[in-house]
């Protein structure tokens, strides 16, 4: 349902618009429109800054937490593997809180405003987080620079001298490092290096480790060496490069015992997690409070704020405001051309699921009707057909109310998760229909009720049973569309744009059964009445225009009946992934039977059939995901809606952890007669 929303403006005293806004984010029922940003503000622009600050440090304490509890396992496991005798950690375990990252909760403005009282917590918590955190990434960083270095070391293991003691003097130089042996070969004989001493040692690989000594005057004709693949080092230790190996090795066991017990207490507990998450959206909703602050329109005395609200919730939006001050004065303007009200939409929780479809289409416009229950009806009944399996829909609604029962999801994602379970239902209802139980039917086990039809074996049938549902949902829009005209006050547009196609359909609908079954007159009679509604709709397509338009426009309005004929063909698809969706699950059915001739490869056989049924019913919920938004959004839509509104989104509520509860429930209306309160004017909703 489709709920009306009313033009408001307040107009005030400056020293009670944050009293005002934070009154009306209260309600949940409160929008703001006319809203730009003053950007010569310094003082509040600094101030969201600074929480925009504080918001990213709270996220990183978050995030770090939560990637805490991921890597544990994994670095407790690499320690364990490297240190076997260890056993400081045997009964180490971490308390999981995964599940509390994401969730969303329910919270009062109030309470929610009652967290700055906790921000000296908050802060201590942000502090010891970020200190872990960045020991955490320093002790990384160090491991792997040990790493690298000890591997950089490997070739000189076989050096017995300390690297202090590889530097040159004031007159002469020492360079040392790796080079191949070919390479070292050649170059011994491109040159004369009798001015050099040259000590070679064995590195355990295919190359060379070198020490080169010589005076520093004939430094430029060795610097020739790099062309040779030479590779240089120069270390800093004062140790032999197997003692600077140990070291590093023992420093890397302490510092890696460091890191998993910085994992194990890094994660914050569940109530810490709470109130970073509640102290986050505290800091949103006063970013949120200052934007609307710094935008709204203001004079030396008065501010002025414009907005929506619902109207329902009218009469408590005054009572509210005049609460505060009741010398406010309150503007419900009337609905004009330009305006684009935002769109609130209220269904049964059967129907609000789908919701999310039509948005991704859009949001139902100022002169759109809600879809909602028609896409939810044929958005399950299209869902079902096109998987057609009574195991399959039990697995998805096993599969769904499982992620529901565990992960408790939120918003879009609940909604999807809802859409694929009321999906199962509808295909479980037609593989009651075909007869099909993971490609099974009733000649495999009497369990399985008879086909009424097959996919397989009436594939025609089955094509036309795709064909009359394309029929069924082009003509309600086509019905849609008409009502929608009457809603508005166009009777003639309902007429002209939608009556008339209607005859044509229902002519074409009492045409084929006269085909069909032989009925000349029955078949006569719709032709006549199709051909009637073709005419109708050529005469009054181009009423609209002018001179040669009405001409042009009445072939436009015939040729439209083409694309009716393509939209319904678009159905064929409902048939087409339905049948091969059959075939697959017969084809794993056969594919695993070949191995059941024997008890050993039984196993094998059944791995074969669960990896095709799995592919196919992944294939079947994304194929039916995809090609029903289409239908709806191609064939269904564009004979009615034009989905170009705007969701309702309160002020306050874009949040990210929580949900401000509306306090509505709790206003009182004010008895006074409104129409007596000289500071209150209510304008027609008529527009």
């Amino acid at each position: 349902m489709k709920n009306k929303m009313r033009k408001i403006s307040v107009q005030g005293s400056l020293d009670e618009l944050r009293t005002i806004i934070e009154e009306l984010k209260k309600t949940q029922a409160f929008e703001v429109s006319s809203f730009k940003r003053d950007k010569n503000d310094d003082v509040e622009s600094s101030l969201i800054e600074d929480y925009s600050t504080l918001l990213a440090r709270i996220n990183a304490v978050l995030e770090f937490s939560r990637q805490s509890e991921v890597d544990f396992a994994d670095v407790l496991k690499k320690f364990k593997k490297n240190h076997p005798a260890d056993t400081t950690f045997d009964a180490a375990k971490q308390i999981s809180n995964k599940s509390l990252y994401n969730s969303i909760e329910d919270l009062g403005f109030d309470e929610l405003k009652a967290l700055e009282k906790r921000k000296d917590e908050v802060m201590a918590i942000i502090e010891r987080m970020e200190t872990a955190s960045a020991r955490h990434f320093e002790i990384k960083a160090l491991i792997e620079k040990n790493k690298q270095t000890i591997k950089e070391l490997e070739p000189f293991l076989n050096l017995d001298v300390p690297f202090s003691d590889l530097t040159g003097t004031t007159s002469t130089f020492v360079k040392y490092g790796t080079i191949p042996t070919l390479q070292l070969e050649k170059f011994k004989e491109d040159f004369d290096l009798d001015n050099f001493v040259i000590s070679e040692f064995a590195t355990g690989g295919s190359e060379l480790g070198v020490v080169i000594i010589g005076h520093k005057h004939d430094l430029e004709m060795i610097e020739v060496i790099s062309n040779y693949q030479f590779t240089q080092f120069n270390f800093d230790f004062d140790r032999t490069a197997k003692d600077q190996t140990k070291f590093l090795n023992e420093k890397n066991y302490t510092t890696e015992k460091e890191l998993v017990q910085i994992l194990l207490s890094a994660p914050l507990s569940a109530e810490e997690i709470v109130l970073l998450k509640q102290f986050y959206d505290y800091i949103k909703n006063e970013i949120d409070t200052e934007s609307i602050l710094n935008g709204t329109i203001k004079t030396r005395d008065y501010y002025v704020l414009n907005g929506w609200v619902l109207d329902s919730a009218k009469k408590k939006i005054i009572a509210l405001i005049l609460a505060i001050n009741p010398r406010t004065r309150i503007k419900f303007g009337r609905t004009v051309t330009l305006d684009t009200p935002p769109s609130h939409i209220v269904n049964t929780r059967v129907i609000a699921p789908y919701q999310e479809v039509t948005n991704m289409y859009g949001a139902p416009g100022k002169h759109d009707l809600d879809p909602n229950p028609f896409v939810a009806f044929f958005y399950f009944l299209f869902f079902g057909l096109m998987i057609g399996d009574i195991g399959y829909g039990l697995v998805m609604i096993a599969l769904t109310t499982a992620v529901l029962l565990w992960k408790k999801p939120r918003g879009g994602a609940k909604n999807l998760i809802l859409i694929v379970l009321m999906g199962g239902v509808s295909a479980v209802l037609w593989g009651l229909f075909f007869g099909g139980f993971f490609g099974f039917g009733n000649e495999d086990f009497r369990l399985i009720p008879s086909p009424v039809m097959s996919p397989i074996d009436d594939a025609m049938n089955l094509l036309m049973l795709a064909m009359a549902l394309g029929v069924l949902h082009v003509v309600t829009g086509i019905v849609l569309k008409f009502a929608n005209m009457i809603r508005l006050g166009r009777p003639m547009d309902a007429v002209c744009d939608a009556g008339f196609r209607l005859i044509f359909f229902t002519g074409v609908l009492l045409a084929i059964p006269g085909f069909v079954f032989d009925i000349n007159l029955l078949m006569q009679i719709g032709i006549w009445v199709a051909v009637g509604g073709i005419g109708l709709v050529a005469i009054t397509a181009g009423r609209k225009a002018k001179g040669f338009g009405k001409v042009s426009g009445g072939f436009g309005g015939v040729y439209g009946f083409i694309n009716y004929f393509t939209d319904i063909l678009s159905y064929a698809r409902l048939f087409g992934l339905s049948l091969v969706g059959a075939v697959i699950a017969v084809v794993a059915n056969t594919m695993g039977g070949m191995f059941m001739g024997s008890i050993w490869t039984i196993p094998i056989g059944l791995l074969i059939a669960v990896l095709f049924h799995t592919f196919n019913l992944g294939l079947c919920i994304l194929s039916a995901y995809i090609h029903n938004a289409r239908l709806q959004f191609i064939e269904f839509f564009s004979k009615f809606y034009d989905g170009d509104g705007t969701v309702f989104k309160p002020a306050g509520s874009n949040l990210r952890f929580v949900k401000i509860r509306s306090n509505l429930d709790t206003v009182q209306v004010i008895e006074t007669e409104l129409s007596q309160m000289p500071n209150i004017k209510i304008a027609s909703m008529a527009h």
